[in-house]
């Protein structure tokens, strides 16, 4: 596995919901910088960031809640640039933090402690988070 710059950050995920939006779940993105700028989206360099960021995700997933899953979304060949004057492309494995049933349903404890769990193991390997949402903050 080669080095890179690696953080993460965490998103709500939203539904439309009467009134407004209703918070699901979580995307966790673990973020790979690549290291040079490439010319085509999902370049084999990109690809194996992507590879990489899969065996520290699988590490970093705690073992799932009765109520609670994991998934990680396939790749998805786009060139990803953060905020800055010149940002480097990035490399985005997203993993999803969700209820096992009732898929529309309001996050709840469960959500919460099993998103604190899997961002606690991420932080042990070192990996700092950039931006995020604190857990189970309202969306408006």
């Amino acid at each position: 596995m080669e080095q890179y710059r690696v953080v993460f950050e965490v998103r709500r995920a939203l539904i439309p919901a009467s009134p407004g939006l209703r918070v699901i779940g979580f995307d966790v993105f673990l973020i790979g910088h690549h290291s040079v700028n490439p010319t085509t989206p999902g370049c084999t360099r990109c690809q194996r960031v992507w590879a990489d960021l899969g065996v520290l995700a699988h590490a970093a997933i705690p073992r799932p809640r009765p109520k609670t899953r994991f998934a990680v979304r396939p790749f998805d060949h786009a060139l990803h640039y953060g905020a800055g004057a010149d940002p480097p492309a990035e490399v985005e494995l997203v993993i999803e933090v969700r209820h096992r049933s009732e898929y529309s349903s309001p996050i709840d404890d469960c959500e919460n402690e099993c998103l604190g769990r899997l961002m606690a193991n991420l932080r042990s390997y070192g990996i700092k988070e950039r931006g995020g949402v604190p857990c189970g903050a309202d969306p408006h």
